[in-house]
């Protein structure tokens, strides 16, 4: 999946002010080192599993499930997280930020453990230290009277879209797609997003539940952050990064919903 970082860059930031110019060239080359370990292990990484069960029936539910992020920083101030981030970013890595009392750097992510483990096996033989971040996302559960077919559509969305977003990556790293491909099938995905969207505020105006209004507040972020980075199509290793970023923030935005209904 995602492609980044390392973080034996915590050590970097402690010793840059004693050799400013050989640290910042040892850490640019492990920088390379683990966004080109990270590259292939998504590319050859196997496929994502199912969305979970959904029942019908006047109750909706999808399964829990955990995802397996690769944590290459933890800081307490955001000022330290950003400037890990930024480093990556201008490689063409995610460089996603996720508080959870502290602030997480991570550069991949993955729901096969057995993948993530083998990603930071990898940067540890490389010399770069990183540890495996699990997120559980709980199940979605709730009561729901009226049409349920669109509002199933909109909750597989995310994972799908997340696979999407997530091969786009993979393509355009390894030349196997260009940027107008990619930007074609990302006004695809924002389209149905707007599909989505408009089915679910049609239920929410009939039905009044909040749990459709959290979910079209939830599409509608997304949608939102699809469109930011459409803009980056032309701006090479920033459109990279942002593809990469984004489908963290699908997962995410998921997890934030899962929580909410």
């Amino acid at each position: 999946m995602p492609q980044n970082y390392d973080y034996s860059v915590c050590n970097y930031i402690k010793r840059r002010k004693n050799s400013k110019k050989i640290g910042f060239f040892a850490f640019f080359i492990t920088l390379l080192s683990v966004v080109l370990i990270v590259f292939v292990a998504d590319f050859i990484s196997g496929k994502i599993s199912g969305n979970g069960s959904i029942l019908f029936g006047g109750k909706i539910k999808v399964a829990s499930y955990s995802i397996y992020a690769i944590e290459l920083g933890e800081y307490n101030d955001i000022n330290s997280a950003h400037e890990l981030s930024n480093q990556i970013k201008r490689q063409g890595g995610a460089g996603y930020i996720y508080q959870s009392g502290t602030y997480h750097v991570f550069v991949s992510m993955y729901e096969n453990v057995k993948d993530a483990e083998q990603v930071v096996s990898k940067l540890s033989d490389s010399g770069t230290s990183a540890k495996i971040f699990t997120i559980n996302i709980p199940a979605i559960k709730f009561e729901y009277k009226g049409d349920q077919e669109d509002v199933v559509d909109a909750i597989s969305l995310y994972k799908d879209l997340y696979r999407k977003i997530y091969q786009l990556s993979i393509d355009l790293d390894s030349n196997s797609s260009s940027e107008v491909k990619v930007e074609s099938q990302l006004d695809e995905y924002i389209d149905d997003i707007e599909d989505n969207v408009e089915n679910i505020e049609s239920l929410y105006k009939k039905y009044k539940d909040k749990n459709l209004l959290n979910l079209v507040i939830s599409l509608n972020t997304i949608k939102n952050n699809l469109q930011d980075t459409r803009q980056l199509s032309q701006e090479g290793l920033a459109f990279s990064s942002s593809l990469k970023e984004m489908y963290f923030k699908i997962i995410i935005a998921y997890l934030d919903l899962a929580k909410s209904v």
